[in-house]
């Protein structure tokens, strides 16, 4: 990866929807590349990829012109829980990021979970290739929570499928702290639950408990949770 300019935002930091892109594209060119099946080979068995929780370490965040290398492997198969990890090196060899995603098959026409020989081949795991960040779970929100705003999901917010792109769900918890706790994030949690759709208006609830702040978004129509975050 050489980050662009259209990586990139405050201080010609990467922007942290821009590492959950590249982090996606780099699953599919394993996948694509080790073992045959992109997308559309998956699709085919009736089934898909659908992203449940991520986590990153953020030990800081590439500039702007700066060329990385990222590193992923399957990690493992827990249940129904394929474990994903990513780790960032630079040109020094350093370590820059490390993150790991939780996704389940889900099939394709009724968007119900499918246990994973679904898939249709078997995904090798390397258990014992540990990163910073474990395995990702529920994150466990403060009781009291505050609204703070609301998005409302447009056109060039949509994935393939019609939905909010996952990467996008970084920009909501950015966009609702403030800019100085922004441009320090460390650590980055978001649980995916529910699919937004256009038009859909997000309310944004917010706590901050030490140095970390909470987030959770819940569909206005119906009162729906779609994700939660912190950072």
């Amino acid at each position: 990866v050489k980050v662009g300019s259209f990586d990139t935002g405050a201080k010609q930091k990467m922007r942290l929807s821009s590492v959950l892109k590249y982090q996606e594209q780099a699953g599919e060119i394993h996948l694509a590349t080790d073992y045959g099946y992109d997308y559309k080979e998956i699709l085919k068995n009736g089934v898909v990829f659908v992203l449940v929780n991520t986590e990153s370490v953020i030990h800081r965040m590439p500039t702007f012109g700066e060329n990385l290398t990222i590193h992923t492997w399957n990690k493992q198969l827990k249940g129904l829980k394929f474990f994903r990890c990513y780790n960032w090196i630079d040109e020094k060899g350093e370590t820059v990021i490390e993150s790991t995603s939780v996704f389940v098959l889900v099939s394709a026409n009724e968007h119900k979970i499918v246990k994973p020989d679904a898939l249709g081949f078997e995904l090798p795991t390397e258990e014992n290739h540990e990163n910073a960040v474990g395995n990702p779970s529920k994150i466990h929100l403060p009781k009291e929570m505050s609204a703070i705003g609301s998005k409302k999901i447009l056109f060039s917010m949509l994935d393939r499928n019609e939905h909010l792109n996952n990467a996008l769900y970084a920009d909501f918890l950015v966009d609702f702290v403030e800019p100085e706790q922004a441009k320090g994030v460390c650590k980055a949690e978001i649980d995916y639950v529910k699919e937004a759709s256009l038009s859909d208006v997000v309310e944004v609830y917010r706590a901050q408990e030490g140095n970390t702040v909470y987030l959770k978004g819940v569909r206005q129509s119906d009162d729906t949770v779609i994700f939660r975050g912190s950072l």
